[in-house]
C-alpha cells in the first residue's frame, strides 16, 4: 500500500484552509440580480408592492367591467393582472403609481391598445424617479384593434446603490387629448445582493472547518514519525 508523505498532507492541509478564508468567501459574492414586482401580487417575496393614488381612481382590470379598455387578453399579461387608470382633463386629479425600491436600475411595463382612434385610449404617462421628473411616455392608438404586451414604459440604470421611488403619472392637462388611460402590468428592479449585510454574512469563514484543519494540521508530525518507523 502507498502511503502518503507528512509532507504532502500538509500541503493539502493549507490547500482547504484557502479555500475557508474570508478571501475565497469575497471571492465568491452573489452578482446583482433582477426582480419582478407585479401590479397586483408585488415582489416573489411580498416585500415590494406598487402604491397606486387614489386608489379609487385604479382597477384591477381582470376584475374590471366598467374599464376603458376591454380587449387586453389577460394570458398575455404577466400573472394575468393588470391596473387600469383614466385621466379626464375635464375632472382633473393626481393618478400615481409609486414603486419604493432598493436597486441600481428600474424599468416599467405595461400594456398599450390600438382599439380605435379616439382619446380613450390614448396615453401620456410621466415618470418621476426620486422627486425629479425623468421623462414620458406618449402614444396615440392606431386604430387597428390590436393590443401590445409587455411594453417598455420607461427604464433607468446606472443608479446609485440604495432606496429610490418611481413615479407614474397619468395624464397631463397640456397634452393634446381630452383623456388618457394607463395599463400597467409590472415594474423590474435591479438588486445589488453584494451591497449591505449580506455581504458581511458571506464573508464569515466556516468556523468549525477551520478548527478540524488546524486539528489535522498537529497531527501531521505523527503521520510523519509514523512514515519514518
Amino acid at each position: 500500500m502507498q502511503l502518503i508523505s507528512s509532507s504532502s498532507l500538509l500541503a493539502l492541509a493549507f490547500a482547504f484552509i484557502a479555500t475557508r478564508s474570508p478571501l475565497a468567501c469575497m471571492a465568491a459574492s452573489p452578482s446583482p440580480q433582477n426582480v419582478t414586482v407585479d401590479d397586483t401580487l408585488g415582489s416573489p417575496d411580498g416585500s415590494v408592492h406598487v402604491v397606486y393614488s387614489p386608489s379609487d381612481a385604479w382597477n384591477t382590470g381582470q376584475n374590471c367591467t366598467s374599464c376603458a379598455v376591454k380587449t387586453v387578453d389577460k394570458n398575455e399579461t404577466l400573472n394575468g393582472t393588470w391596473h387600469e387608470a383614466t385621466y379626464d382633463v375635464q375632472h382633473q386629479q393626481q393618478i400615481t403609481a409609486t414603486l419604493v425600491f432598493n436597486g441600481t436600475a428600474v424599468y416599467a411595463y405595461g400594456i398599450v391598445p390600438h382599439t380605435d382612434s379616439n382619446a380613450t385610449s390614448s396615453i401620456y404617462l410621466s415618470f418621476i424617479l426620486d422627486n425629479a421628473e425623468v421623462g414620458a411616455f406618449v402614444r396615440t392608438p392606431a386604430g387597428n384593434g390590436t393590443t401590445e404586451y409587455n411594453v417598455p414604459l420607461y427604464s433607468k440604470d446606472g443608479l446609485s446603490a440604495g432606496t429610490h421611488n418611481l413615479t407614474v403619472l397619468v395624464g397631463n392637462a397640456a397634452f393634446d387629448g381630452s383623456q388618457s388611460v394607463a395599463l400597467l402590468d409590472y415594474f423590474v428592479y435591479t438588486h445589488d445582493n453584494s451591497s449591505g449585510s449580506s455581504s458581511a454574512v458571506a464573508l464569515a469563514p466556516d468556523l468549525p472547518s477551520i478548527v478540524s484543519v488546524y486539528a489535522l494540521l498537529w497531527a501531521v508530525p505523527l503521520v510523519g514519525l509514523l512514515l519514518g518507523a
